[in-house]
């Protein structure tokens, strides 16, 4: 729809996205018998294609392993299903679960976002459990973990562009993140948007930032920093934004060496 609305024509192209949506899947313990090879690790195989089985609660949190995706696929090529139809459906399902698992896996040059916020407290006892074992210097809230996870899926020096909650810019809970994730990447652009930025949202509900994150090993370059706390209104937000973007002299905007983060609490020293 917002293709359309850039260029009348653009259904008439007749493109085609390529969209996933990952689902929930999972398999009883005889359809696995079936499904699981006989040189391969069957707790590993097993636990491969029973991996989305909480997919509506975790999305794209999901971390296939990436060696079985290939090798699983050929083997699935390669299973009869000898005219049983219960087989034919597990197989069926199963090239699901290898199609969610290559969407999943490491291979983008960019990925953007507005992940969900939700802080431990009010996690499901699973997530929490997720948050915990996979994401430990992100589990202070959801947003966090998608920090974490888009630098996953981007390939090397690929970008990440986000919108998130401002917090993790100075909250002793987010040191871990800032250490392990934000700080040993180059930090391209930060806009701190403040409150007000979503004209869906009212009052001082939720305190924004966006940024983008170059996926390199250590962070080299300055960032270019805009400051959108002091107006108030999204569209104000907006125009301030989009002038300090082209401007350099724009007194919003500032550049920022990488030195400057080690002043954060529990910043990576440089």
């Amino acid at each position: 729809m917002k293709a359309r609305a850039k260029q009348r024509t653009f259904f008439g192209k007749r493109v085609k996205p390529n969209i996933c949506v990952i689902e929930p899947i999972s398999f009883s313990p005889d359809e696995l018998d079936f499904l699981v090879s006989k040189d391969g690790d069957k707790h590993a195989e097993e636990a491969f294609w029973n991996q989305f089985t909480e997919a509506d609660t975790l999305g794209a949190l999901i971390q296939p392993d990436p060696a079985l995706i290939g090798r699983l696929a050929n083997h699935l090529d390669a299973l009869d299903d000898g005219g049983d139809m219960l087989r034919a459906g597990a197989i069926g399902w199963a090239r699901k679960v290898v199609r969610q698992a290559e969407f999943l896996a490491p291979r983008y040059a960019v990925a953007v976002a507005n992940p969900p916020y939700m802080q431990s407290d009010n996690m499901s006892e699973m997530l929490r459990d997720v948050a915990q074992s996979e994401f430990p210097e992100a589990k202070a809230d959801l947003f966090a973990m998608f920090i974490h996870r888009n630098r996953s899926l981007v390939v090397g020096a690929g970008l990440i562009g986000m919108v998130t909650m401002n917090s993790w810019m100075y909250l002793k809970s987010f040191e871990a993140i800032r250490r392990a994730t934000l700080f040993k990447g180059q930090l391209l652009t930060l806009v701190d948007v403040g409150t007000g930025a979503f004209p869906t949202i009212p009052g001082q509900v939720v305190a924004a930032a966006a940024f983008v994150l170059a996926n390199v090993r250590r962070p080299t370059g300055n960032t270019v920093f805009v400051d959108a706390t002091p107006v108030g209104t999204s569209s104000e937000k907006e125009r301030l934004v989009l002038g300090a973007a082209v401007d350099a002299t724009s007194p919003a905007r500032s550049q920022l060496a990488p030195s400057v983060f080690s002043a954060i609490p529990g910043a990576l020293v440089l």
